[in-house]
C-alpha cells in the first residue's frame, strides 16, 4: 500500500494501480461500441444547435411571410368588399333613379290623360 520515502512522502502505489486500471478500462471503452467521444458528442450538440437555430430561421421566415400573406389577403377582402357596397350603392342610386323616372312617366301620363279628357269635354261642349 503506502510506501514512506526519505522525503516524508507519502508514496501511494493503490493511487497508481488505481490510474493504471483507470486507463487499461479507459482504453478497452474506446474500443467499444458503446464508447462516446466528448470531442464527438461535442460536434454533434454544435451541429443540432446549428440545424436548429436553421430550423428557427426558416420558421421565422416562414412566419413573417405568412403574416405578410395575411395581410394582403385582408387588404384584398376590404377592397372587394368596398367595391361590393360601392356597386350595391350604385345599384341602388341606379334603382332609385329609375323609380323616379318611372313616377314621372306616370305623372306625365296621368297628366296627358286629364288633358285628353279636358280636351274631349271641351269638343263635346263645342258639339252641344
Amino acid at each position: 500500500g503506502v510506501v514512506e520515502l526519505a522525503s516524508g512522502v507519502y508514496f501511494n502505489l493503490e493511487m497508481q494501480k488505481r490510474r493504471r486500471v483507470a486507463r487499461t478500462r479507459q482504453e478497452r471503452m474506446k474500443r467499444s461500441k458503446y464508447y462516446k467521444d466528448s470531442a464527438e458528442d461535442e460536434a454533434r450538440r454544435t451541429l443540432n444547435e446549428a440545424l436548429n437555430e436553421k430550423m428557427e430561421r426558416h420558421r421565422e421566415a416562414d412566419q413573417s411571410k405568412r403574416c405578410a400573406q395575411e395581410r394582403a389577403q385582408a387588404l384584398r377582402r376590404q377592397l372587394l368588399k368596398e367595391r361590393s357596397e360601392w356597386h350595391r350603392h350604385s345599384r341602388q342610386e341606379q334603382e332609385a333613379q329609375r323609380r323616379a323616372k318611372l313616377m314621372q312617366n306616370k305623372e306625365a301620363e296621368e297628366d296627358r290623360m286629364v288633358r285628353h279628357q279636358v280636351s274631349k269635354l271641351q269638343q263635346y261642349a263645342v258639339i252641344v
